[in-house]
């Protein structure tokens, strides 16, 4: 988790993406090896204003929020089977989530690539067998999706 707020304190958002050093940042940070409700089981650091949520947000900023909510829209329905023992179905929605995202960067002009990129990134690195063991995984992903939306339309307006 420390590197993640390392790495969010010591960039600069807009150079980042205008010159590509920002995808190579997200793809040098360590990716969640074991499940998210222990990967990220520090709600503090996870959660709180200026911690990991907040600053995923700021790198998401030139994403529209109707493009994040899409994907929130699924990660709910994802929640909802979740609750009602659906466990495989759930994580099958997460997962069909990332060839939607590439599709999306992928359709963008060249130019907008790089501002729809660590979508892709985040959810790439989240979303995993081995990152999605329980429900609760599942839970909290969604816990940390919606903060990351909050996050994002509250900057959206500053």
């Amino acid at each position: 988790m420390e590197q993640y707020n390392k790495h969010f304190r010591n960039s600069n958002s807009r150079s980042d993406f205008k010159s590509g050093k920002n995808n190579l940042e997200w793809e040098k940070l360590k990716k969640p090896n074991k499940p998210l409700s222990e990967y990220y089981a520090d709600k503090e650091k996870l959660l709180l204003p200026e911690q990991y949520a907040y600053e995923v947000a700021q790198k998401f900023k030139p994403i529209s929020t109707s493009q994040l909510r899409k994907i929130l829209s699924q990660v709910k329905i994802a929640k909802s089977e979740a609750e009602s023992g659906r466990f495989k179905e759930a994580k099958n929605k997460l997962f069909a989530l990332l060839p939607l995202t590439a599709y999306n960067v992928g359709r963008c002009k060249k130019s907008e690539r790089q501002k729809m990129n660590p979508l892709y990134l985040f959810l790439k690195e989240n979303l995993k067998p081995e990152t999605l063991q329980t429900e609760k995984d599942i839970f909290l992903f969604d816990e940390l999706f919606t903060s990351i939306i909050a996050y994002h339309k509250y900057l959206k307006g500053e």
